[in-house]
């Protein structure tokens, strides 16, 4: 028999840009651009330091309205963690700041509390608040930035196998901005948690397939960029990356 070095085939790979709000109006119509390339969808972060979240609100009713079929979500940077971050959300809509549920809740760190019993608490208020059920949770686990942040594989995978059971997506990160993380690290936590994954940075057109056996989405800004932290999207390599996800082709030649 004939050995070969091939990796394991990926799987197709949702691509969601992530719309950095400069202002509403310059927001949406990068939004406008990612659904035009082919996303699967876009998340809405904010990184003034607003503490009533109303710049990230009012965008997201624009996106939303625009494209009522798409996948539209946000990160309420700073609202704290999963729970705090679903209370902001619940909140937020039956006091009409927000017009839609959003699709989708991404927080950097998933820990609700510093033990299962927090996890549970997690658990409790979405069940609560049938109108949460519809949001897609996507939880921090080992990320950047956080005091869980790893690159251990073992260790990172530890802490999926106990957030799993909570979250719809765990979601991870190489260890800044722009930096991906250990492809052993992504394997580790896909394999051990039998979780969808996310990741959150370092993610191109030069290393996607290094990651599509192992990763179901990724969350993408820095390299579809014009310029680094610039919050404009370069359309083409915008499409190239989505159209190289969306491939499935993750073997490596012989």
């Amino acid at each position: 028999m004939r050995l070969t070095n091939r990796r394991p085939r990926g799987n197709d790979v949702n691509i969601y840009p992530v719309v950095h709000i400069n202002d509403p109006e310059t927001a949406t119509a990068q939004a406008d651009i990612a659904f035009s390339a082919g996303a699967d969808g876009v998340y809405l972060i904010d990184h003034s330091s607003n503490p009533s979240f109303a710049d990230l609100f009012d965008t997201f009713n624009l996106v939303k309205a625009a494209h009522r079929d798409g996948f539209v979500g946000i990160n309420p940077l700073g609202a704290g963690d999963a729970l705090a971050s679903l209370r902001v959300v619940e909140a937020a809509y039956h006091q009409g700041q927000l017009d839609f549920m959003p699709d989708g809740l991404w927080v950097d760190s998933a820990k609700a509390g510093v033990n299962i019993a927090g996890f549970d608490r997690l658990n409790a208020f979405r069940q609560s608040h049938p109108e949460l059920r519809g949001v897609k949770l996507l939880g921090g686990v080992a990320f950047k930035y956080t005091s869980d942040y790893t690159e251990a594989p073992e260790a990172a995978a530890a802490m999926a196998i106990e957030a799993a059971p909570y979250l719809d997506v765990i979601t991870t990160s190489g260890e800044g901005t722009g930096q991906p993380p250990p492809v052993a690290k992504i394997k580790a936590m896909k394999e051990r948690s039998a979780s969808k994954i996310a990741i959150a940075s370092g993610i191109s057109i030069d290393n996607v397939k290094d990651y599509q056996p192992y990763t179901d989405e990724v969350l993408v800004s820095t390299s579809v960029e014009t310029e680094p932290y610039s919050g404009i999207f370069d359309p083409g390599k915008l499409r190239q990356l989505i159209e190289a996800a969306h491939s499935g082709k993750g073997a490596a030649g012989d």
